[in-house]
């Protein structure tokens, strides 16, 4: 894990390949507790924060998954990636603009564990409207709103994620009374 976080560190703007390489990889090995600590401790979430502000949509989606994946089960990514000037715009951006759902999918995951975690209250970078209404965008994507074409499974996954999202969203607010 070492040696991915170093990868993401070593120029990443004359070597932009090797550094999604290694975000994808990091993605696919952080799935459990342990190795999303380690990837944390290691540096991991500046690494990724840094490549995300210089890249663009094509190349965010590995980034982005990767800090989804760390932040899924290791609440010091979320606290991290929050303390990162300017990603939040970056992941709404992503939200709002990118034609992949994927990574709008994603980017709204990693926004709403920050929301989650009190994160981006009364934010400019991403303000709350803006996440709903993309996880809203999203779950009409997916179910084939607006839509000539019968939505394929994937569509209906990401639907299905942008729902689950909604609901943790709408539970965190009901507990703060909000």
């Amino acid at each position: 894990l070492k040696r991915l976080v170093e990868l993401l560190k070593s120029h990443p703007q004359q070597q932009p390949g090797m550094a999604q390489a290694a975000a994808r990889v990091l993605a696919f090995t952080c799935t459990e507790p342990i190795h999303q600590a380690a990837a944390c401790s290691a540096g991991a979430v500046p690494a990724l924060a840094a490549l995300l502000r210089s890249a663009d949509f094509a190349q965010q989606e590995a980034i982005v998954e990767a800090l989804a994946r760390l932040g899924s089960g290791d609440q010091s990514a979320v606290d991290q990636l929050a303390a990162e000037h300017g990603t939040a715009a970056c992941l709404a951006k992503a939200l709002t603009h990118s034609r992949s759902g994927t990574l709008k999918l994603r980017a709204a995951q990693c926004l709403v564990q920050q929301m989650l975690r009190g994160h981006l209250r009364d934010s400019a970078e991403a303000p709350a409207q803006v996440v709903l209404e993309g996880l809203v965008g999203l779950m009409a994507e997916g179910v084939g709103l607006g839509s000539t074409e019968q939505p394929t499974a994937q569509h209906l996954r990401l639907a299905t994620i942008a729902a689950t999202l909604l609901a943790q969203l709408a539970e965190c607010r009901r507990e703060l009374g909000a």
